[in-house]
């Protein structure tokens, strides 16, 4: 029984050993912890567009031409949309050969991939709709931007930090107490507090990135762009 209850007693201890780390990274003062968000949809002025030369034939030698045909007809298109070298980027041709019915000819299967950077969106009609009309051309991704991403951003930031602040005021005050000092602040969030004390924030947090879109005709669209900043808050309560 002694034995018994010797280990059951140091199995307590190693569980509580994580709890106890964490107590040690907290303010030794009572505080609150807070999080929130700031979103905003901003009209972008450049955008990208991926995808693929894809070609599949019984002769090597002919599929390889075919790419190197696109290729040539692309850079066309961009010359008379004004898009400079820099902008346009070729990924590495890659070679497969699909085995087909025994004793018929393998397939040779080549692809390409492409970048184009559009920094003057006025220019993107122009160099979408030509490519949409190239046959081989597949796999359509594209993404927008904003030069104004800082000062967006920085804007984002002050007004999470003051919806923060006041959720922060709100909650203190329902208990009759007074914010302190800032202990501690991130732009993402206190994940190892925000886990052990399972705080974790359900709030929407914003995102963007690139779009892939089925129907070709939508990547003539030009959409604006979803951004959000995030920050996590504890503060000292007086």
């Amino acid at each position: 029984m002694t034995r018994r209850l010797a280990l059951i007693a140091v199995i307590a201890t190693l569980a509580l050993a994580p709890l106890a780390a964490l107590a040690q990274g907290l303010p030794s003062y009572p505080f609150v912890h807070v999080n929130a968000s700031a979103v905003t949809e901003v009209i972008p002025d450049s955008g990208e567009v991926d995808f693929e030369i894809a070609v599949s034939d019984a002769d090597a030698a002919r599929a390889l031409a075919t790419v190197e045909e696109r290729l040539v007809e692309i850079r066309a298109i961009l010359a008379s949309a004004g898009i400079p070298d820099a902008d346009f980027d070729i990924r590495d041709v890659r070679r497969d050969i699909k085995k087909g019915e025994p004793g018929a000819a393998p397939i040779y299967d080549y692809r390409c991939g492409v970048k184009i950077v559009v920094r003057n969106l006025a220019n993107w009609r122009s160099v979408l709709e030509p490519l949409l009309a190239k046959p081989n051309l597949d796999s359509f991704i594209t993404a927008f931007d904003t030069t104004q991403r800082d000062k967006v951003e920085s804007e984002l930031m002050a007004t999470a930090v003051k919806k923060a602040t006041r959720k922060a005021e709100a909650l203190a005050g329902g208990f009759g107490r007074k914010l302190g000092a800032v202990t501690a602040l991130t732009s993402g969030e206190l994940k190892n507090l925000t886990r052990a004390l399972n705080l974790a924030s359900t709030e929407f947090r914003g995102s963007g990135g690139q779009q892939v879109r089925r129907d070709k005709t939508e990547l003539l669209m030009i959409t604006s762009i979803k951004m959000g900043q995030p920050v996590d808050v504890i503060f000292k309560l007086k």
